[in-house]
């Protein structure tokens, strides 16, 4: 059956666009390794859903708190994925990058501390847990360099995530994501990880990350059986 978006009119479409934004044709989508294995079809039935935006410093793509109906796909620049409720995340990536640097200090501190720095990726959407949840969005996405990011609307993200390739990839990621997020937590604590200096939690998530995989569970599931190995 069909999974229609939006109208594709050029009215409707003028409504979802503004100066930023313009359509991805279902001709360059259909070359994308994420997209790639949907139908042309499909594609040209939803045109205007999956849309490239142009974005300056300071830009913010994505609020934490709000019902996203939308995901992304970094294609250049650089985003700080912010917490209200964060610290600084230990071993921020590209700190030696100085456009970066000069990024990070101007994000506004209203939107917490920047615990991750999302790097441009084909293949690792983000910002995807909210729409396909129907929940509020857990961080904040806020551009640090001019960048450009694919936005995804919420029924062509269903569709593609239906793929088998497309979901073990993206759940592989998300999963990783989590993790990098979950130990530092665990090493505040005053359990076995507290042992760990924030510099070995960046490294043992290093070492873990390759084997983590993402259970989705239901009321009922068994995570694990008495006597099994």
């Amino acid at each position: 059956f069909q999974y229609r978006v939006m109208d594709a009119s050029p009215d409707r479409l003028a409504e979802v666009f503004d100066g930023t934004a313009s359509v991805v044709e279902s001709a360059e989508l259909f070359e994308h390794p994420l997209f790639g294995r949907l139908s042309k079809a499909f594609l040209e039935w939803n045109r205007g859903a999956v849309r490239r935006r142009t974005v300056a410093p300071g830009t913010l793509v994505a609020e934490e708190g709000e019902f996203g109906t939308t995901a992304f796909i970094l294609e250049e620049g650089y985003l700080a994925v912010c917490r209200k409720a964060a610290t600084k995340g230990a071993g921020l990536p590209y700190a030696d990058n100085a456009e970066v640097v000069r990024g990070l200090a101007k994000v506004p501190s209203k939107l917490g501390a920047p615990f991750w720095i999302q790097a441009p990726d084909p293949e690792d959407v983000i910002g995807e847990m909210s729409p396909m949840s129907h929940t509020r969005r857990n961080a904040s996405l806020v551009a640090i360099t001019p960048a450009r990011v694919l936005e995804i609307d919420r029924n062509v993200l269903f569709v593609m995530l239906r793929d088998p390739s497309n979901r073990d990839r993206l759940d592989r990621r998300y999963a990783q994501r989590a993790l990098r997020e979950f130990l530092p937590k665990l090493a505040r604590g005053p359990g076995l990880f507290g042992a760990l200096t924030p510099e070995e939690v960046v490294e043992f998530g290093k070492f873990v990350a390759p084997t983590v995989q993402l259970v989705r569970t239901t009321p009922g599931y068994t995570l694990c059986r008495e006597g099994e190995p």
